[in-house]
């Protein structure tokens, strides 16, 4: 698979108040086509983030990406930089589950 040029991942989070967890969805677009959703998922802050990049490196979309046995690997945003890849994430907070 080539190095694509542009990646783009939208976040949505939701805070279920009775129980006190985050969750999220995440879309993940490649050369402006969306390639894959992350539909419903547990993990605050930024881990619609990561869950968007593990699924990009388990499909291909990452070559060359530094992954080193237990841990997260090289940020996104650094391999983007290096790899001259156009990067956009951003993730807006939603008010109702069902808005994921």
């Amino acid at each position: 698979m080539k190095t694509p040029t542009r990646i783009r991942l939208f976040g949505r989070r939701w805070w279920n108040r009775r129980v006190g967890q985050t969750y999220h969805s995440c879309e993940i677009w490649v050369d402006d086509k969306l390639v894959h959703k992350v539909e419903y998922a547990y993990g605050p802050d930024q881990m619609w983030e990561q869950n968007g990049t593990n699924w990009l490196q388990a499909n291909g979309y990452l070559p060359g990406r530094e992954v080193k046995e237990g841990t997260p690997g090289e940020a996104l945003w650094r391999y983007c930089e290096r790899e001259h890849i156009h990067l956009l994430t951003d993730r807006v907070d939603v008010a109702r589950k069902k808005d994921l």
